[in-house]
């Protein structure tokens, strides 16, 4: 029998979404947390008695082949943020249908797309927001 999501009203997305993170294996969110998370500079690094050597090569991120055209599409989409005074509240999803057809994502596939693209989105969000 297929789960049944509960009917909701407007502004009752971000508990869904929150609900939806419960859970999860965090691949999404770590490669979304890889994507925005800026690396220290030497001087942050020599503070805490660290070289870049030290923390060992952090120029790529694996990525499960399940999860690969989600991670792509989300990166392609890292133009796309609507802000409010300078603070990112989400992706312009009018670009999303887009972005998945030049990547090549199958139709039967762009909703767990766009599903696992919300995931990386809230965790981004959550990231700049602490940066800034």
């Amino acid at each position: 029998m297929a789960a049944q999501l509960p009917r909701s009203g407007p502004g009752d997305s971000p508990s869904l979404l929150r609900r939806s993170l419960q859970g999860l294996p965090g691949k999404l969110i770590a490669a979304a947390e890889f994507l925005y998370t800026p690396e220290p500079d030497t001087a942050q690094l020599a503070a805490l008695g660290l070289t870049p050597e030290d923390l060992g090569d952090k120029s790529s991120f694996d990525v499960f082949p399940e999860n690969y055209a989600s991670v792509e599409v989300f990166n392609a989409m890292r133009t796309q943020w609507r802000t409010d005074m300078g603070v990112p509240v989400g992706l312009d999803y009018s670009a999303l249908p887009s972005v998945m057809r030049l990547f090549g994502v199958p139709a039967v596939q762009r909703r767990k797309v766009f599903d696992d693209v919300r995931v990386m989105e809230h965790a981004a969000i959550c990231l700049m927001r602490e940066q800034q």
